[in-house]
C-alpha cells in the first residue's frame, strides 16, 4: 500500500491595505461617548472603525465571508447594522464586537438600511426591490413591503408619524403607513432614478436627488381630519382648472397637479407638495445627499471631485430676508410712483433658492463614493467622505461664514494603496511583505500587518526583495528598473531596462543577479555590483551605505525573442530558463549557454504566469484561457491540463520543496493543487471580492499572500490541521446545495392576498434544520407522553441530556434554541400534522405559565397560517377554546404586571430627581413628554409647520 499524502490546511491570518471598500458607505459613530471622531467603513467582509484624528484603526468587527455593502449606526450609538452582498443583515455591538442578531430576508445585496428614532425598528431595502421591516428587540421580521419595481436606494423613518419613506431606481418615492402596512402615497415628479432621500430636522421638507443635477424640495405637513374634505375638494377643483386651461406650463407643475390629484379621503396622513429644485454645479447623478444633525447643513456630491454645501435658512432668517425684500420692493414702487402699500409688498415670496444659501464647493483629493455629515460640538458641519481611491477625507465647514472654507481637513490614506496591487514579494526570512501598485511601494510587517515603509514609484508591474533584504527592485510599465533602499526609504537608482513594459523578473539562484523580461521582446540578465555612492548621485545627496558604496545593476547578457515576453522563471538549480511569450508558447533555454531546449505549446491564449518546482522536474503554467497545464521538464510533455478557474489565471506559485502549488484567477478564487495526482485540494476561504491579481509564497512555505482588485491584501498561514479530500468535496457539494435551496421561492402564506405585504423571512439552511429539530421533539413527545416515569432511570436519554423531566419541557427547550429571526420560518414549513400536536403541547405550556412570550408567539403564528384547517377540525375546537381563555388571562396578567412596574419606575425616577435636584434618564422623560403632547394635540388636530 502506497504512502498517503497529507495535506495541511491554510487558514486566513489577516487582511490589510484597506481603508474602505468603494461598494460600502461610510458612517460617523459615537464610539466611547465621543462624537465626530470615529467613523466606520466596510472592508470586504469586515467593518473597520477609524480614528479620524490620529488616522489609526481602533477596532475591526469581523464578518464571515460575504462583502459588506451597507452600514447604518443606531440612534443610541451602541450598535451598528451591516448589510451584506448575499442579503443578510447583522447587528453588531460596537464596544464588544459581538454579533447580536442576524436577519435573513433578502435574496440579493442590501442597498439601504435605516433605524427608526428609538432604534427598535430596522428597515432594509435590497436589489430584489423589497423592503423588510425588522424588530430589533424581538429579533424577528415583521413584514415585507412590495411595491417598487427597481433597486431600493434610500429609506427614511418619520419621527412624528409611523411612516416609512422609500426611494428606488424605478423613479418613484413611496410613503408607507406602518400601522396598516400599505403604500398611501407615491411621488411621480422624478423622470429618472432617485438616489438620495432626506428629511430635514423638523420633517417639514423632503429633499430628493436623482440622476440629473437637481435636488428637488417637497413641502410636507400633516393634514387634520377636519381639513380632509376641504383639501380633497380644493385639489379636485385645481385639477379641473388645470384641465380647462390651454396647454402650456412647466412639466413640474403638471407633475405637481398629478400627484396632488391622487390624494383621496383615505390618505389622511401627510401632505407632500413639490416646492422647487436646487440646481447642483456638480456633474452626473447625485451619489450622496445628507443633512447634518442640526438640520442646517445640506451636503451633496455627484460623480466629480467636489462636495457642495447649502445652508438651510431658519424660520427667523427667512422672515428677515422676506422683510428686506419687502422693504426694497416698497422703495422701488415709491420711486416709480406706484402704490407702495404693505399688501403689495408682502406678495414678494421666497423661492427654494432663497431658502437655501449656496456656498463654494469643497474640492476633494479624489472621486467620492459616499459621504456622511454631523453637527460638531462647536456648531460646525463636520463631514467624512469615502473616496474611490481607498482613502478617507474629513473636514468641517462653517456655513455661517459666507466663504465656507474647509476647516481642519485631513486625509486618511497611509494604511492602504490608492490603486490595484500588481505584485507581491516576501523577504528571505518571511517577516516582511512588499507590495507595489500604480504609485507606491509599501512594506508590511507579516505578523502585525502594519505598513512599515511607503515609497513613491512609477506604475509598478513586478517587485522583489534583493539578497540581504535591504533593497527592493521594482519593474514599471514604462520599462524602468527602480532600486529602493529600505533604510532611507529612498530610490537609489532608476535604470532604463526595456523599451516597453517590464512585465516580469526573477532572482538568479546564486543571488548574484536577476533576469528581466519586457514587451520589447528581450530577456536581459543583470548582475549586482557595489559602486561609490557619489559616482551615480546626480544631485550630490549622500545616499551611500556605511562603507560609502551602494548597490546597482549592470547588464551582462541579452536574449532576443520572437514576441513580447510576459513572464520569466529560472529553475532552482540554475539550469533552465523558462520564458512565456505572447504567441501562446513557453520557451525553455539553458541558462549557461542560452541555447534553446524545449518549446511548450498547448495553451490557446498566452500564459500569464509560470513557475518551476524546487527539484526542477515540473513546470506549471497558468493562462488567459482559464487552464493550468503541468509540464515535465525532461521531455516537455504535458502531464495534465486542468480547467482551473472561471476566468484568466493571474498567478501561480509552487510551495518550496514540494509538488503542491497555488493558483489565483480573475474569478476571485485561490486554489491549491497537487501536481503529482492532479487533485484539486481546496479553495481558500474567505474568497476575495474582486479579481485576484498577484500571489506570493514565503521561502518557508508557511505563509501565502494575495492581492485583489478590491485593493485588499490577504495573508494565509499553514496550520497543523490535516485536510481530507473527501471531506472537502462533501463540503463543496453541501455548499452548492445550500445555495440552490436558498434560491427557491418562498412559500405563500395561507390567506395572504395583498400584493403589497409579504412574509419577512426566507427559507435558509438553518431554518430547515430548526424545523427538523422541532419535528423530532414532537415525535419524542408522541412516543413518551403516555409513559409513566417512576425514576431518573426511566427518562429518555434526550430528556436526561437536556435536564428536563417531561417531553413537553423538552419541546420547549428545542423551541428556545431556535433563533428568534428563524422561528416563524421554521414553523411555516412544518407539516400540519405536527402543527396539531404542537398546539396541544403549547396548550399545556400556557396553562403551566412557562416562557409565556415565546409560547404566545408560536401559538399566534400557528393559528394564523393554519386558521382554516384548525377551525374546520372538530377535534381541535376544545383545545382552541382552552387556549383562548388561558392565553387571554395570562396575557392580561403580564400586561398588568408590566404596567405596574413601569409606573413604579417612573415614580422612583421623579423621587430621585426631586431629591437630587437634577434630571435623570432624559431620553425616557422626553419620550413621555412627547407622548403626552401628542395625546393633547390629537383632539386639536395636527399642527401644520
Amino acid at each position: 500500500m502506497g504512502v498517503t499524502t497529507q495535506y495541511h490546511r491554510y487558514e486566513a491570518a489577516g487582511i490589510c491595505s484597506l481603508v474602505g471598500s468603494g461598494k460600502c458607505n461610510v458612517v460617523w459613530l459615537e464610539y466611547g461617548g465621543v462624537k465626530g471622531k470615529y467613523c466606520a467603513t466596510g472592508a470586504c467582509e469586515n467593518i473597520i472603525i477609524w480614528d479620524t484624528k490620529t488616522g489609526e484603526k481602533v477596532t475591526s468587527l469581523q464578518g464571515e465571508g460575504e462583502e459588506v455593502v451597507q452600514l447604518c449606526a443606531s440612534p443610541n450609538g451602541r450598535h451598528i447594522a451591516a448589510g451584506y452582498h448575499n442579503g443578510d443583515i447583522k447587528i453588531f455591538d460596537i464596544k464588544t464586537g459581538e454579533t447580536l442578531v442576524t436577519f435573513n430576508g433578502h435574496k440579493s445585496a442590501i442597498s439601504a438600511l435605516a433605524f427608526d428614532a428609538k432604534g427598535m425598528l430596522l428597515a432594509s431595502g435590497s436589489k430584489d426591490t423589497a423592503i423588510v421591516v425588522w424588530d430589533t428587540v424581538s429579533q424577528s421580521g415583521l413584514y415585507r413591503l412590495k411595491g417598487h419595481k427597481g433597486l431600493i436606494t434610500q429609506l427614511v423613518f418619520m419621527n412624528s408619524l409611523n411612516i416609512l419613506i422609500s426611494s428606488s431606481k424605478d423613479t418613484f418615492v413611496k410613503f408607507w403607513d406602518l400601522d396598516t402596512q400599505h403604500c398611501f402615497r407615491t411621488l411621480l415628479t422624478h423622470k429618472t432614478e432617485v438616489y438620495g432621500l432626506k428629511l430635514n430636522r423638523d420633517e417639514s421638507k423632503l429633499y430628493t436627488g436623482s440622476a440629473d443635477n437637481e435636488i428637488r424640495v417637497f413641502d410636507m405637513c400633516p393634514i387634520s381630519t377636519k381639513e380632509d374634505e376641504s383639501a380633497v375638494s380644493e385639489v379636485s377643483g385645481r385639477k379641473k382648472h388645470k384641465t380647462d386651461e390651454s396647454e402650456g406650463g412647466s412639466d413640474a407643475e403638471d407633475d405637481e397637479a398629478e400627484e396632488t390629484a391622487e390624494f383621496t379621503a383615505e390618505e389622511r396622513f401627510i401632505s407632500c407638495q413639490y416646492q422647487g429644485s436646487i440646481l447642483r454645479h456638480g456633474k452626473g447623478r447625485t451619489v450622496s445627499l445628507d443633512i447634518d444633525s442640526s438640520g442646517r447643513s445640506l451636503l451633496c456630491h455627484g460623480l466629480d471631485k467636489s462636495l457642495e454645501a447649502f445652508l438651510i435658512l431658519s424660520e427667523e432668517e427667512r422672515t428677515n430676508l422676506q422683510k428686506k425684500r419687502a422693504s426694497k420692493l416698497r422703495k422701488r414702487l415709491r420711486a416709480a410712483g406706484e402704490d407702495d402699500s404693505l399688501t403689495t409688498a408682502e406678495k414678494q415670496q421666497l423661492t427654494v433658492d432663497d431658502e437655501h444659501r449656496r456656498h463654494e464647493p469643497v474640492r476633494l483629493p479624489g472621486r467620492p463614493s459616499s459621504m456622511h455629515s454631523i453637527c460638531s460640538s462647536s456648531g460646525l458641519s463636520q463631514f467624512v467622505v469615502l473616496l474611490a481611491n481607498n482613502s478617507l477625507y474629513t473636514g468641517s465647514i462653517d456655513l455661517s461664514d459666507k466663504k465656507s472654507e474647509v476647516i481642519k481637513s485631513y486625509t486618511l490614506a497611509t494604511p492602504g494603496h490608492r490603486s490595484d496591487v500588481r505584485a507581491l514579494s516576501f523577504s528571505s526570512d518571511g517577516a516582511a511583505l512588499a507590495s507595489v501598485s500604480g504609485e507606491q511601494v509599501k512594506v508590511w510587517n507579516r505578523d502585525s500587518l502594519r505598513c512599515i515603509k511607503t515609497m513613491r514609484c512609477g506604475y509598478a508591474l513586478c517587485c522583489t526583495f534583493l539578497p540581504g533584504d535591504r533593497y527592493i527592485a521594482v519593474g514599471t510599465k514604462d520599462g524602468k528598473l527602480q532600486l529602493y533602499d529600505l533604510a532611507t526609504s529612498e530610490m537609489l537608482e532608476e535604470i532604463d531596462a526595456h523599451e516597453g513594459a517590464l512585465w516580469s523578473f526573477c532572482l538568479l539562484p546564486d543571488k548574484r543577479g536577476l533576469v528581466t523580461g519586457g514587451a520589447d521582446q528581450k530577456v536581459k540578465f543583470w548582475q549586482f555590483e557595489l559602486i561609490e555612492a557619489e559616482e551615480s548621485d546626480e544631485e550630490g545627496a549622500e545616499t551611500a551605505t556605511a562603507k560609502g558604496k551602494r548597490l546597482t545593476l549592470v547588464p551582462t547578457r541579452v536574449l532576443k525573442m520572437a514576441d513580447d515576453v510576459l513572464c520569466v522563471k529560472v529553475s532552482a538549480d540554475n539550469k533552465f530558463l523558462a520564458v512565456s511569450l505572447l504567441d501562446n508558447t513557453i520557451k525553455v533555454f539553458f541558462c549557461d549557454t542560452l541555447k534553446f531546449f524545449l518549446s511548450l505549446y498547448g495553451h490557446s491564449l498566452p500564459a500569464l504566469c509560470i513557475d518551476i518546482s524546487t527539484d526542477g522536474t515540473l513546470l506549471v503554467s497558468g493562462s488567459a484561457d482559464k487552464n493550468i497545464k503541468i509540464w515535465g521538464m525532461d521531455f516537455g510533455d504535458c502531464h495534465k491540463s486542468i480547467f482551473a478557474h472561471d476566468n484568466s489565471v493571474m498567478g501561480i506559485t509552487f510551495l518550496p520543496k514540494t509538488h503542491l502549488f497555488f493558483s489565483c484567477g480573475k474569478d476571485g478564487a485561490i486554489k491549491q493543487w497537487d501536481a503529482d495526482t492532479f487533485n484539486h485540494i481546496t479553495t481558500l476561504s474567505p474568497r476575495h471580492h474582486g479579481e485576484v491579481l498577484a500571489l506570493a509564497s514565503s521561502p518557508s512555505g508557511m505563509s501565502l499572500a494575495s492581492s485583489s482588485h478590491d485593493k485588499s491584501i490577504r495573508l494565509w498561514e499553514k496550520c497543523e490541521e490535516i485536510l481530507v479530500l473527501e471531506e472537502e468535496r462533501e463540503l463543496e457539494r453541501e455548499k452548492e446545495f445550500n445555495m440552490e435551496m436558498e434560491k427557491e421561492e418562498n412559500p405563500v402564506l395561507p390567506g395572504e392576498t395583498s400584493e403589497e405585504i409579504g412574509f419577512a423571512g426566507k427559507k435558509t439552511v438553518e431554518s430547515v434544520k430548526s424545523t427538523e429539530r422541532i419535528m423530532d421533539a414532537v415525535e419524542l413527545w408522541r412516543s413518551e407522553k403516555d409513559k409513566v416515569i417512576q425514576g431518573e432511570e426511566d427518562l429518555h436519554p434526550l430528556l436526561r441530556a437536556c435536564n428536563v423531566r417531561s417531553p413537553v419541557e423538552y419541546v420547549l427547550e428545542v423551541l428556545k434554541k431556535v433563533k428568534p429571526s428563524e422561528l416563524e420560518e421554521s414553523l411555516l414549513v412544518m407539516p400540519f400534522t405536527f402543527a396539531v400536536d404542537l398546539l396541544k403541547i403549547l396548550d399545556v405550556l400556557v396553562r403551566q405559565k412557562k416562557s409565556v412570550e415565546l409560547v404566545s408567539k408560536c401559538l399566534l403564528f400557528l393559528m394564523r397560517i393554519h386558521h382554516n384547517q384548525i377551525t374546520s377540525n372538530e377535534m381541535l375546537l376544545s383545545t382552541v377554546d382552552r387556549l383562548k381563555d388561558s392565553s387571554t388571562s395570562i396575557a392580561q396578567e403580564y400586561k398588568d404586571r408590566i404596567g405596574f412596574n413601569l409606573f413604579a419606575l417612573q415614580l422612583l425616577q421623579l423621587k430621585l430627581e426631586n431629591s437630587q435636584s437634577q434630571q435623570l434618564f432624559t431620553d425616557a422623560t422626553d419620550m413621555f413628554r412627547k407622548k403626552e403632547k401628542r395625546r393633547k394635540n390629537k383632539h386639536k388636530g395636527p399642527e401644520i409647520r
